[in-house]
């Protein structure tokens, strides 16, 4: 069986992304990634330090909306990929 040429070109991403239990694991990834912001943003509002750099993206949000302002992306994306691969789980596709 001969693989097409976007089958060969597919990333490991691209590959995680089209498996059920891939949105799962990459869910797992932001939300860990989303713990580690947790601690450095609680230690930026507590004064433990006094800046801290991070993507552009979240420094606005977290300028905008605070700390979980800053979090939420990444929350919402966790909570998206899993209700993604639970739903692709369900209906039988893999």
């Amino acid at each position: 069986m001969a693989m097409s040429e976007t089958e060969k070109k597919k990333d490991l991403f691209d590959k995680m992304v089209d498996l059920w239990w891939g949105k799962l694991v990459l869910a797992g990834i932001l939300a860990g990634l989303t713990v580690f912001l947790y601690r450095d943003f609680a230690k930026l509002e507590s004064g433990e330090v006094e800046s801290m750099k991070v993507w552009a993206p979240i420094a606005l949000l977290y300028n905008i909306a605070g700390m979980w302002g800053g979090l939420s992306i990444f929350i919402i994306l966790s909570i998206l990929l899993v209700f993604w691969g639970v739903k692709q789980k369900i209906s039988g596709k893999e």
